[in-house]
């Protein structure tokens, strides 16, 4: 894997404090290093090994993958510019962390240079904005933002649930929800064989373009979506009428690997869950999360996670809290608007 490479740069002269160079291949280890070592560096599930991390480098805007350093060379973050989505136009994604204890001014310089890169590849109208989502207990970023025109959007909660059904007792409890509910649940290897991907790409572009921020996904990103390693098949499946042949929910999960007191904790991560608007509110979405805690225990591991935008208009949340999951933390998504215009006020002032 390549990815476009320049010389080192600075937002400010070389005695400043802040140093950021363009993340390489060969520094993916040492943004996989620091999510996987620093303790409350992330909230939000994250997976945290370096193949992974190269290949969020790869996604980036050529040479708009930056390391965060300090002025004695401490990786202290990083920052991924990513490009305007099809169903997004004029709308930037970011990728910011910045350790909690860095220094303020390493901070602002971070936010600063970040927007100054987001105009390179906008025209810099009034449709144009810069959108990025971080960990809410980090308040200095959060302050850093605000203070540089950012406003708050949406707010999501990162819910956590200890598995501690056996294994034996949830494949009993599937079998009688989905047959309660006339389902079929086919695991991710069975939906390929039977043909079904492009239905649960047509199910999860519907449901998730009913939700903020526009998530559904393209034909093109679909496929990308299913080769990177970020998937994960086997917390993945889907749920088909048993009298129609429609597939009428899906799963699709990922291993979320983070740092915390205890060491590294790998969880069975729900990326995305929907229900076809005709069969919600008949517990199509409860037994795919018990077959998400099943495959879970399969692969050895006793927790599931997912997010949830505490503003979900489905009440997403309480059956998740009915199901027991519980919070752990909020993440909070800030969007820049006019983004070229205000850097350029700034700049002139």
């Amino acid at each position: 894997m390549t990815i476009e490479t320049g010389r080192p740069n600075s937002f400010k002269e070389e005695e400043e404090s802040l140093v950021v160079n363009e993340a390489i291949p060969s520094v993916a280890r040492s943004i996989a290093d620091l999510a996987s070592s620093r303790t409350g560096l992330l909230t939000r599930p994250w997976t945290a090994d370096e193949h992974t991390v190269a290949q969020r480098i790869a996604d980036a805007i050529p040479g708009e993958a930056r390391l965060i350093t300090d002025s004695v060379g401490r990786t202290q973050g990083w920052a991924l510019l990513y490009a305007e989505r099809e169903v997004a136009p004029g709308e930037l994604r970011a990728e910011l962390v910045v350790d909690s204890g860095a220094e303020p001014q390493l901070v602002a310089d971070a936010v600063e240079d970040l927007i100054r890169r987001a105009t390179q590849h906008t025209p810099g109208t009034r449709s144009d904005s810069l959108l990025l989502i971080i960990d809410e207990h980090n308040r200095q970023l959060e302050s850093t933002l605000r203070n540089a025109g950012f406003e708050p959007e949406r707010r999501f909660a990162v819910e956590h649930r200890r598995i501690e059904e056996n294994a034996s007792h949830l494949q009993e409890e599937i079998s009688s929800s989905a047959n309660r509910g006339g389902l079929d649940v086919l695991d991710w290897n069975q939906v390929v064989r039977r043909g079904r991907s492009n239905e649960v790409r047509q199910l999860q572009h519907l449901t998730f373009r009913e939700h903020w921020g526009n998530l559904s996904k393209t034909e093109s990103e679909w496929q990308h979506y299913l080769n990177s390693s970020e998937f994960a098949p086997e917390f993945s499946g889907a749920a088909v009428d048993r009298f129609s042949g429609e597939v009428v929910g899906y799963v699709l999960g990922s291993r979320s690997r983070s740092a915390t007191s205890a060491g590294e904790e790998v969880t069975a991560h729900t990326e995305y869950i929907g229900v076809s608007p005709s069969h919600r509110r008949r517990g199509v979405a409860a037994t795919l999360l018990k077959y998400v805690w099943a495959a879970a225990l399969d692969a050895g591991l006793f927790t599931a996670s997912l997010g949830v935008d505490v503003k979900n208009e489905s009440n997403a949340r309480h059956l998740y809290e009915s199901l027991g999951y519980h919070t752990v933390g909020y993440h909070v998504a800030y969007r820049l608007s006019n983004f070229g215009l205000h850097l350029e006020a700034r700049t002139s002032n």
